[in-house]
């Protein structure tokens, strides 16, 4: 039995479920991903400080994978082992704040997961960031410009 199973699965789940049934690509899953608040096991409690975050990272062949979640109850006991808290945060966000040559793995050990290299943890946050400089300038501009909005 899945956690999923004791609640309706979040939307992120059902976009990773459909991409791994072959009813969705990539695209839709990390575009549904970026919208979503995700869980990370920390070492503390950072809840509210977000910058004391102390992930859990998993090493793939020398490569370190930031462990995110798409809801607590995917957290496994080997996780809680070693990550007693868990703090809640936008996607859009964390991706921007994980370090270069580390990647990420959501819900490690569950079946609603994957995993992003490096390489395309770099290229999401770059888009991340293109998407909020582009929604900040179109701001600016309506504010500037009322009769546009």
């Amino acid at each position: 039995m899945t956690a999923t199973e004791n609640r309706e699965p979040t939307a992120l789940e059902q976009a990773i479920s459909k991409g791994q049934a072959g009813e969705g690509d990539m695209n839709s899953v990390l575009a549904e991903f970026v919208n979503a608040e995700v869980v990370v096991a920390t070492a503390v409690d950072a809840q509210d400080r977000l910058t004391e975050l102390q992930p859990v990272l998993f090493d793939r062949e020398g490569t370190p994978m930031l462990a995110a979640f798409t809801h607590a109850d995917m957290i496994g006991e080997q996780v809680k082992g070693v990550a007693e808290y868990s703090a809640t945060i936008h996607a859009a966000e964390l991706v921007q704040a994980i370090p270069p040559q580390t990647g990420l793995v959501v819900n490690p050990g569950n079946r609603e997961g994957f995993e992003m290299l490096p390489e395309g943890v770099a290229q999401l946050a770059d888009d991340v960031r293109e998407l909020v400089a582009a929604h900040q300038a179109s701001t600016a501009s309506d504010d500037e410009h009322p009769d546009r909005a």
